[in-house]
């Protein structure tokens, strides 16, 4: 298990919730590797946020940086 995303109102009650299902047959969270109270994330090259969910503009600078084509043979 890699990711686990946890959008709540009530954090304490539904992480302790969350978190017990996989410590009852062995499975434990490493504290380092844990991030609590984010209001962004990159998961699979999108950006979600407590605004909503977009592109990372990482994965896409390239075409945005691209050339406008004048013309079909510029393709």
């Amino acid at each position: 298990m890699n990711d686990i995303f946890i959008f709540s109102e009530n954090m304490v009650d539904h992480v302790h919730i969350v978190l017990e299902k996989p410590k009852k047959v062995g499975l434990y969270a490493k504290l380092e590797k844990c991030k609590f109270h984010q209001f962004e994330v990159e998961f699979l090259g999108y950006i979600i946020s407590v605004d909503g969910i977009g592109m990372d503009l990482h994965k896409v600078q390239t075409i945005m940086d691209r050339a406008t084509l004048a013309s079909i043979r510029d393709v």
